[in-house]
């Protein structure tokens, strides 16, 4: 009994170190090697030296002219587009400043493009407490210098493009999307031969470029983006983000009809619209990844006159995808999901009655867990709020910043659920078929939660379907094998594919969004923890004692 403890353990540390891994960010390469980080470096040094908002118009032309310079430096001929006396969201009145080129294709103007786009202005905006404004080191210098290093590294190939490249840096990003609105709604006939769109963002200055956010009707996106080295994305992400209040240029290029992918870094939130956003604080792992996942899509689209098709993209479904560990990317149709969940159903109801699972105790525990979730929620919520009474920090689920020691309670907030859960089935449980039925009860909660999420939020579903079919493959294989052993596959994979999961969510969120982070943690919880008790167990009927020196 010890020893299966002690290799219970072990695989859940190990289960999470491997999802912690599937947010790797690379080592710096040297030019010699493609994407610099070196040469983005300088690129991001020389946009920051200063606050450039679009209030300090000398500033901001100073980095204008250098990315203008920049991109002559190239080869490319750079133009700039104005638009005069444009209203901001907050009622000020400024001119907006553009930055176009382009680098065309076999065929011109007749073939397509894939467009680069990100920003130059800084925000204007100062967080309660603090001194200064941002310098827009990573937002948007990462942008900018990743797409200046791409134009490097694709012009210094010498290699024909089947496809062109359109370059537009916005101005008055920061506020309220002035630059992306005046292109798209008064020169759009300069871009309606662009195909594809990659908005490079950040809301963060470390951590993985989380590909955050794609265009309706993704599958050919999505096709397009697994072409990028180390992908670190979820349509979870997406699918949340699209319900949030939040733009970015993204959202007018995506409102026009184009298609694309959305790129930012999240870590260190609270250095986001703020003095700490320089150049001292950059990440060089982070702007690597940028580039390691750029630079592949802009490759295979440029190099391949496939993508050169009118409407290329078009599609009538959705992707579901995630990244499980480092290049391990999963996607599927929306049309597989449908089917899978069906088979799933089908699957569960027909083992069940195989091994004559009793019924009246898997309700009793899918009832059980399901007020679990709701009460761990409203813990989390009630834990958040109290948090923001004691600091004087407005509560918001989206964004709480600067709570000292937020890290600390979030994670004693995932530990604690898992032990309640503990707790509670050792209370509960009276025999061995109330072992098994808790595992089944928590199977059918991730039922019900996979047809809810296949209706409200699609982009989430993958997190109840695999550990179901997962689950379920390991109870056959243990009962044919005889070894319940084989129950740890399932285990790890749910704690693998969970804990980026919940990671980015408070990461994104912050610690306003407590209740969230608890009851992800409670729905991967709901399938763990009856998981490992039923690799415990043995075949006695003094399985409660047994139980209880473990537990």
């Amino acid at each position: 009994m010890r020893n299966k403890g002690i290799i219970l353990f072990l695989s859940i540390i190990l289960s999470v170190v491997l999802g912690i891994t599937s947010l790797y960010t690379p080592r710096p390469k040297s030019e010699e090697s493609g994407f610099s980080t070196e040469i983005a470096k300088e690129h991001i040094k020389e946009i920051s030296r200063e606050v450039h908002s679009i209030q300090q118009p000398e500033a901001l032309g100073r980095v204008r002219e250098y990315i203008v310079n920049e991109l002559k430096e190239l080869g490319l001929e750079p133009e700039v587009f104005t638009y005069e006396d444009v209203e901001s969201s907050k009622g000020g009145i400024y001119d907006i400043n553009n930055i176009y080129a382009k680098i065309d294709g076999k065929n011109g103007e007749d073939g397509s493009y894939i467009m680069l786009a990100s920003h130059y202005d800084s925000s204007p905006k100062k967080r309660s407490g603090e001194d200064g404004e941002s310098k827009g080191a990573a937002d948007a210098g990462y942008g900018v210098s990743t797409i200046l290093e791409i134009v490097r590294v694709i012009k210094e190939s010498g290699q024909e493009l089947e496809n062109g490249i359109k370059i537009l840096i916005t101005d008055g990003e920061e506020m309220g999307l002035m630059g992306a609105k005046e292109e798209m709604n008064n020169n759009f006939g300069l871009y309606e031969n662009v195909n594809f769109v990659v908005n490079l963002e950040a809301r963060g200055i470390k951590g993985p470029a989380l590909m955050f956010e794609t265009s309706s009707n993704n599958k050919k996106v999505i096709d397009l983006y697994k072409k990028a080295n180390l992908p670190v994305s979820y349509s979870l992400a997406s699918d949340v983000y699209n319900r949030m209040p939040n733009g970015s240029d993204f959202t007018e290029f995506k409102n026009s009809g184009l298609a694309g992918i959305n790129f930012a870094v999240l870590n260190n939130l609270d250095y986001y619209h703020t003095q700490n956003d320089n150049y001292d604080n950059i990440s060089d792992t982070s702007i690597q990844h940028y580039g390691e996942q750029v630079l592949p899509v802009v490759q295979e689209y440029v190099y391949n006159s496939k993508y050169g098709q009118a409407n290329y993209f078009e599609s009538n479904e959705n992707s579901i995808f995630f990244t499980l560990l480092p290049n391990m990317f999963i996607n599927y149709s929306s049309l597989i999901a449908t089917i899978l969940a069906v088979l799933s159903l089908i699957a569960l109801l027909l083992i069940m009655r195989r091994l004559k699972i009793n019924v009246k105790l898997v309700v009793k525990w899918t009832t059980v867990w399901t007020g679990l979730a709701l009460a761990v929620a409203a813990i989390g919520v009630a834990v958040s709020y109290i948090i923001s009474m004691v600091t004087g920090i407005e509560f918001k689920i989206t964004y709480m910043p600067r709570v000292i020691g937020a890290d600390f309670i979030a994670l004693a907030a995932v530990v604690l659920t898992s032990i309640l859960v503990v707790i509670l089935s050792k209370k509960l449980a009276r025999n061995r078929e109330d072992f098994e039925a808790m595992l089944y009860g928590g199977l059918w909660f991730n039922e019900i939660l996979l047809v809810i999420f296949m209706i409200a939020l699609p982009g989430g579903s993958y997190l109840f379907l695999w550990p179901v079919i997962m689950t379920l493959i390991s109870i056959v294989l243990s009962k044919k094998f005889k070894n319940k052993n084989i129950l740890l596959l399932a285990k790890m994979f749910t704690i693998v594919m969970y804990v980026p999961v919940i990671y980015n969510i408070y990461i994104a969120l912050t610690i306003g969004a407590l209740g969230v982070v608890m009851l992800l943690a409670l729905m991967a919880v709901s399938t763990v923890v009856p998981l490992a008790l039923n690799i415990i167990m043995i075949e006695e009927d003094s399985i409660i004692s047994l139980y209880r020196k473990v537990a």
